[in-house]
């Protein structure tokens, strides 16, 4: 898995809620 966690800490901060939906993503791969 190649997820840019400096780019999922970013969106932590910003928008928890996103985060999920990247998560949910990255999964189904």
């Amino acid at each position: 898995m190649g997820l840019p966690w400096y780019r999922v800490h970013t969106v932590v901060l910003n928008d928890p809620g996103r985060l999920i939906s990247e998560i949910g993503r990255a999964s189904r791969i």
